[in-house]
């Protein structure tokens, strides 16, 4: 920290430069160089460079003259942590009601804190960070939960760097990982017809989280918060406000999706949630239920994690009693990338695709555009369609040029038949 004010001690070795520009000096007490600023309208600024080089310490007092200058005034790096950064970093999340927040913290709490909260952020090295991600993977956590990890420091780096005046002096290289757990999985539309049925089973509340899902590939936490202020049943429009993104989101609906809503609205006032249980309780959580209709439909497996045991329920194990239920298969979230894939091999635009999914870049939108081998035997009957085409466009020129040929060949013939008469007549 700047030690603003005069030292006790004498200097006993200085060098001093032009007037006003300060000075660098070394104290009896220490053996790094320490500066000497003058400060317009305010006391000197003092402070130590940490260099032992001379040159190096001359070099800290440019920049730092410059700074004061401009009245940056910047902390002392040496007492700023990974940890501190962080902090202010989950603070203006909180501040803008970040939805992510939550679990931001949860991350720094658990694993991030632990490794780097006390080490200083101008130490920070990416050979740290990639021993991070190798003892986080011997801990069994994924390459996708990792670079989550990461990039809540990333984020607290990049908003201590744009900060007046910045508080770190540099963000350092953070290696990310490949991720090999993208989920690629969608829905065919003999899977849609089993479970809408496994799903109207349940209730009619989780048959209208399917068919919106499948329909508008909403998220499930934009889709639970849905009111019924915000379907427009006679118009068949939804609207949708409160989205990850913040930005209002408006579709039409299909005829499945319009029968599957119309009881879900029955009796309602505009300020109710569209998706209740039979007791009225609204839905909130709706994974269990979701987890026993893609069972029941061959599109999931319920599982013991005690045991390891297939299980029927997704509430307790019949043979060891746990409750520790897990869940491999369809995801309500797998509904998104098969509502686009339906929407692009239905010719929708992609930018209508886009207004309606939420995507505000292309790159991300594209990842859910799944291609299964149907997609794939189709593109090969269409570049069969159009090497037929081409070769009857190529048959049709080739029989065209030989009929011209044949004409140019006969129309020779009677010509020279007309000069030899004609040249007969003269001669006679």
């Amino acid at each position: 920290m700047a030690d603003v004010g005069q030292q006790s001690e004498k200097p006993v070795k200085k060098t001093r430069g032009r007037r006003g520009d300060g000075m660098i000096y070394l104290r009896p007490d220490s053996a790094v160089w320490w500066v000497k600023i003058p400060v317009a309208g305010n006391r000197p600024v003092r402070e130590s460079t940490g260099k032992t080089k001379e040159g190096e310490a001359r070099a800290y007092l440019k920049i730092r003259r410059s700074q004061l200058q401009l009245g940056m005034n910047m902390p002392d790096s040496r007492k700023i942590t990974v940890g501190s950064l962080i902090e202010e970093s989950l603070k203006d999340m909180r501040m803008n009601k970040r939805r992510s927040v939550g679990r931001c913290e949860e991350m720094f709490r658990l694993h991030v804190g632990s490794a780097f909260s006390r080490t200083l952020a101008s130490k920070l090295t990416t050979a740290a960070l990639r021993q991070y991600a190798v003892d986080r993977q011997a801990q069994g956590a994924a390459n996708g939960t990792i670079n989550r990890e990461l990039a809540v420091i990333r984020r607290a780096y990049n908003m201590a760097v744009r900060e007046t005046p910045p508080r770190v002096s540099g963000i350092p290289y953070i290696p990310m990982l490949n991720e090999d757990n993208v989920r690629k999985g969608f829905l065919k539309i003999e899977e849609y017809l089993t479970l809408a049925s496994n799903c109207s089973l349940t209730g009619k509340w989780l048959r209208g989280l399917f068919e919106t899902g499948y329909t508008f590939w909403f998220r499930s936490e934009e889709v639970v918060k849905l009111q019924v202020a915000r379907l427009d049943m006679v118009n068949r429009a939804v609207r949708l406000d409160d989205t990850k993104n913040d930005d209002s989101r408006f579709a039409y609906m299909t005829e499945n999706l319009y029968q599957a809503l119309l009881p879900l609205v029955e009796g309602k006032q505009p300020q109710e949630n569209v998706f209740t249980r039979e007791d009225g309780s609204r839905v909130i959580d709706f994974r269990r239920a979701w987890w026993e209709a893609c069972t029941a439909s061959g599109l999931g497996r319920m599982y013991c994690r005690a045991c390891k045991a297939s299980s029927a329920s997704s509430c307790w194990c019949a043979q060891c009693h746990s409750d520790n239920i897990g869940y491999d298969g369809l995801l309500y979230h797998d509904l998104r990338r098969t509502a686009i894939r339906n929407m692009r091999r239905r010719g929708v635009q992609e930018g209508a695709a886009m207004l309606i999914s939420g995507h505000k870049t292309r790159d991300v939108f594209e990842r859910y555009n799944i291609v299964d081998e149907t997609d794939l035997r189709e593109a090969r009957d269409r570049m069969q369609q159009g090497e037929e085409a081409e070769m009857g466009r190529r048959r049709e020129y080739e029989a065209g040029l030989d009929s011209a040929q044949k004409l140019s060949h006969s129309c020779t013939k009677s010509g020279h038949r007309s000069r030899r008469k004609n040249s007969a007549k003269l001669l006679i």
